[in-house]
């Protein structure tokens, strides 16, 4: 295959690509990096175009394509940053390549040591394939994980290549001999290769993302953000594997907000929707950040205390209740209302015991929130008096 197909079918698969990337990207923009992608493909073809146009001299050409294709490179990097980071921050080292690519191959060296000059060309490659791959490995969570990866072996591979073709280059600038035309072909077809590879990658990605993300909405609850019923259960089924296969200990809360009905009935569903955001506040800076709640339903939330004895739950319990007896809810100025609302909490506690399920320790700790209630409320049980 001669250069001159390779770059004809690149300029036909990269124009389809940036107009269907740009369509993407138009019609969903939930997709986060996708209009970046666009951007990536369309530089691109620019440098695939300009590497064909006859007209113009051989220097003009040699640097457009080098320019370009970087170009191309730096935006893919930004792409992968907004989606995997939810950010837009500048490619700063991608904008010092691009300028010393303008100044190497667009000053004197191009018309005193062009070889020379167009060997640096691979290690700019390399650089922006090390740094995208550590963003990917970096971010990636989860299902994310092995679409990272593939990608990133993508970027390897490619990488690895620029660094023999940047051997070559220097060697040929050396004895004085032109880029040979099967090593202009390879690396014509590995950039192909590659640039489609990590865009269909890229989708699996977003694909993945998006999969998280209806999980995600499917296991929380919309008011308060915390995992739902189903979705704690999930959490305890795990954790319940992980204590028994290390011997190790956890605990639950079963936890209630005191008179809640009064307070809907008394001020309204919004005031009602206000105190249990607020509830949640208190009693999220209450607990490790190891830790879990939920909603359990209405004025019921769950609490997973991992590694916690009958002991170090108790004492949890104890600052989640007295988190949120300090609250006091804002209300509306009205006729023979207080200004603020004031708030507290019941709460049932269990631990693992050998034998456990899931179901007969959650059940345990409801009983046990029952008997907090008959204590008069606001009050742990079992207590430690």
């Amino acid at each position: 295959m001669d250069p001159q197909t390779v770059v004809w079918l690149a300029i036909i698969l990269f124009a389809l690509s940036s107009v269907s990337f740009l369509l993407i990207h138009l019609s969903n923009q939930r997709l986060r990096g996708v209009g970046w992608l666009a951007a990536t493909f369309f530089a691109g073809l620019l440098g695939w175009g300009t590497s064909a146009a006859q007209p113009l001299p051989l220097w003009a050409r040699q640097f457009a394509g080098d320019f370009f294709t970087l170009l191309g490179f730096v935006l893919m990097h930004v792409a992968v940053m907004e989606m995997m980071t939810k950010r837009k921050p500048v490619p700063s080292v991608g904008i010092l390549l691009l300028i010393a690519v303008c100044v190497i191959d667009g000053g004197v060296a191009l018309h005193l040591l062009p070889n020379a000059a167009r060997s640096l060309m691979p290690l700019t490659l390399v650089i922006k394939c090390v740094r995208t791959t550590y963003l990917l490995l970096r971010a990636a969570h989860d299902e994310e994980t092995l679409p990272a990866w593939f990608s990133s072996a993508v970027f390897i591979a490619f990488g690895l290549f620029q660094l023999v073709r940047f051997g070559m280059l220097v060697s040929a600038g050396l004895h004085h001999r032109p880029q040979s035309d099967g090593l202009l072909v390879a690396h014509q077809v590995a950039l192909l290769v590659a640039s489609l590879t990590i865009a269909s990658s890229f989708f699996w990605m977003s694909n993945v993302q998006l999969s998280m993300q209806l999980q995600l909405m499917a296991g929380t609850d919309p008011l308060t953000r915390l995992y739902n019923r189903r979705t704690f259960l999930n959490v305890c089924d795990k954790e319940l594997s992980t204590a028994i296969q290390r011997h190790r200990p956890f605990s639950v809360l079963m936890i209630d907000l005191d008179h809640f009905k009064k307070i809907n009935d008394e001020f309204g569903h919004a005031v009602g929707d206000s105190a249990l955001v607020a509830v949640v506040e208190a009693m999220q800076a209450a607990v490790r950040g190891s830790d879990t709640l939920a909603r359990w339903g209405g004025e019921e939330f769950s609490a997973l205390l991992p590694q916690a004895d009958m002991s170090s739950a108790r004492i949890a319990a104890e600052r989640v209740r007295s988190n949120v007896e300090k609250l006091l809810v804002p209300l509306a100025l009205q006729i023979n209302s207080p200004r603020s609302l004031q708030l507290t909490v019941s709460i049932g506690l269990a631990s693992y015991q050998a034998g456990d399920t899931v179901e007969s320790l959650m059940q345990r700790a409801d009983e046990h929130l029952y008997r907090a209630k008959q204590r008069g409320r606001n009050c742990v049980f079992p207590s430690s008096t």
